[in-house]
């Protein structure tokens, strides 16, 4: 649910400690459809359930070709935000491109792990798309992209049109970090 009854706590900086920039490259994908529920008290999910026979699926990456963002929405009636995922896939089987082709039909929904860092607090691991999935917006390979390495190069995000999400990507933590990882390892394999 939105906070609406504006602002409760102040934020302060340190110098010692300072927030990490990037994410381990590893995101988890799964269908938003796939899943059964997700626990949460706030914004803090603690705990993913899928439906039977279901699962997420890893991606790997390299350097920083997994990213992930969000933004505010103004709206005329009210605020909402926009969740994005990047990611390159360096799988290029004929299997995978069949997988690719199918995240156009589908929404997902996306666990962004972050390292292990004593100022993200209980947020090092996030949940993109929880309310209304992620949509392929944009997906593209070029065989002679040395940038890329010849990747197909996704871009995942909250469509422009009829879906909102109302928080900011939602924080997972099921006990601590090591934790939470083993919870995300569960998820790996098909639910029961």
């Amino acid at each position: 649910m939105a906070n609406c009854d504006g602002i409760a706590m102040g934020a302060t900086i340190s110098c010692t400690d300072p927030l990490l920039v990037g994410v381990e490259q590893r995101v988890l994908l799964a269908n938003l459809d796939d899943v059964e529920s997700f626990t949460a008290t706030g914004n803090l999910i603690t705990a993913i359930t899928m439906k039977t026979g279901k699962q997420f699926y890893e991606f790997a990456g390299v350097n920083q070709t997994i990213k992930a963002r969000w933004e505010l929405v103004r709206n005329a009636t009210s605020n909402s935000y926009k969740h994005f995922v990047d990611l390159s896939v360096f799988d290029v089987s004929s299997a995978q491109q069949d997988n690719i082709e199918a995240m156009a039909y589908k929404e997902q929904v996306a666990i962004v792990i972050q390292r292990d860092d004593t100022s993200l607090g209980d947020n090092a691991i996030s949940v993109y798309g929880r309310n209304s999935g992620l949509q392929l917006l944009t997906g593209a390979r070029d065989l002679g992209d040395t940038e890329s390495g010849a990747a197909a190069v996704l871009n995942l995000g909250t469509p422009d049109e009829g879906y909102i999400e109302p928080n900011i990507p939602s924080a997972f933590q099921a006990t601590d970090y090591a934790g939470t990882l083993t919870a995300i390892d569960v998820l790996l394999a098909p639910a029961v």
